[in-house]
């Protein structure tokens, strides 16, 4: 760099960008007589109402986002091609929630346990919201159940 590059660097300094790789979410805090289980959700390879599907490390429950006031066949005609995005305008013309379930799509009242929240992903579904989960007796609000970032680290890496 000439001198000139270097003082306009020294007055408008370029910002850091950092990219970190996440492998999914833990799901945390799980009430007893629920028939969730806790672990890892991984990135699952579908959208449903234009949002990501992640699956429990073990199969058997799926995390998805589903429109409060549209059927469940709408959710698979917004799924996009790999890369392509749905536009932000859409993902927010209807209300919804987060589910976790046996199989993507299934309502609340079939679902394992739900979150009113429009977020696009679940790391940005709002911390005051506490999740609706079915239990032996029926519904109960979890004030413990959360879903957290799992970030890849080398040490993941066993191959």
């Amino acid at each position: 760099l000439d001198d000139a590059a270097k003082n306009a660097l020294k007055r408008f300094p370029v910002d850091t960008i950092t990219v970190k790789s996440i492998v999914g979410f833990e799901l945390v805090g799980v009430p007893r007589g629920s028939s969730l289980v806790a672990g890892l959700l991984l990135r699952y390879a579908m959208q449903f109402f234009g949002r990501p599907v992640y699956e429990g490390e073990r199969g058997a429950q799926y995390l998805y986002w589903r429109s409060s006031d549209k059927e469940m066949k709408d959710g698979f005609q917004d799924e996009q091609a790999p890369g392509d995005a749905v536009a932000a305008k859409k993902l927010f013309e209807h209300p919804g929630y987060w589910a976790i379930a046996k199989e993507v799509g299934a309502s609340k009242d079939d679902c394992m346990a739900w979150i009113e929240d429009d977020a696009v992903t679940p790391h940005q579904i709002n911390q005051k919201s506490k999740w609706q989960v079915k239990i032996e007796t029926g519904w109960v609000q979890s004030m413990e159940m959360k879903l957290t970032l799992e970030r890849w680290h080398r040490s993941n890496d066993h191959g």
